[in-house]
């Protein structure tokens, strides 16, 4: 039978096992991105710079970019999503990988939101998301969409996920996605 050791001699059987671990399935079907509705979104999204979620410090400790906190808003909701850039290519939107929102309430904004994802690199509850933070943690970024209406944050999320389908959102609010997906496996 075919053995990957054989293909790929270099890589020790260690670092075929991180290797592996790093494969991501996408599912880029140009017709759902074709019929959402995302214009304001889009030309929201186009003027905002994805920020590189986490940086090292002197002593080379992973730490939350200070630019989150500098930039993202904390007086409105909105929409952010993951990606994961190569170091070589940055000038290209890189690998959607996760896309979430926050509403404006009492006790949650934008900037909170975001900014909570550097706990989940410690929990286990969402398996998806923590593979994200902590295989690509150093590639990471984040971009941020401030929105000042709740509802128009949830249809925005759900138009969103529905048509790019990223890989580590566990639930596609489109039902019949969600089972053609569920059927043939993730």
């Amino acid at each position: 039978g075919y053995i990957m050791e054989d293909a790929f001699p270099e890589l020790a059987s260690a670092e075929l096992s991180t290797f592996l671990m790093h494969r991501q399935r996408f599912i880029l079907y140009p017709h759902l991105w074709n019929h959402a509705n995302l214009k304001e979104f889009a030309q929201k999204a186009q003027a905002i710079t994805p920020i590189k979620y986490f940086i090292r410090d002197a002593s080379n400790e992973l730490i939350l970019n200070p630019l989150i906190e500098q930039t993202v808003p904390a007086d409105q909701g909105g929409i952010y999503m993951f990606c994961v850039k190569p170091p070589h290519i940055t000038d290209y939107t890189g690998y959607l990988m996760y896309i979430g929102r926050a509403k404006k309430t009492d006790c949650q904004n934008l900037k909170k939101r975001v900014k909570e994802y550097q706990k989940e690199l410690l929990i286990l509850d969402r398996p998806k998301v923590c593979k994200m933070l902590r295989l690509w943690k150093d590639f990471l970024y984040v971009k941020c969409i401030p929105f000042s209406d709740n509802n128009k944050i949830i249809a925005v999320e759900k138009d969103l996920i529905n048509s790019f389908l990223p890989p580590c959102n566990s639930e596609i609010p489109n039902i019949t996605l969600s089972n053609v997906i569920a059927a043939f496996g993730d």
